[in-house]
């Protein structure tokens, strides 16, 4: 089953919230809504995933 990614904030402060089902709910990016970065429509392949991988656990 794919990540599954959730963003949650404003226009001032948001975070990227990665939710794999073989592991925690992990939080890949904070900051503003523009600067997040998009991992389901990213150009290369896998991307995604390996940001959600690479983030540290919510809890």
């Amino acid at each position: 089953m794919p990540t599954t990614y959730l963003r949650w904030g404003n226009d001032e402060l948001s975070l990227l919230i990665a939710h794999d089902p073989a592991g925690p709910v992990r939080l890949p990016a904070v900051g503003t809504t523009s600067g997040l970065p998009d991992p389901e429509r990213e150009r290369e392949p896998g991307v995604g995933a390996r940001v959600a991988r690479a983030a540290l656990p919510i809890v």
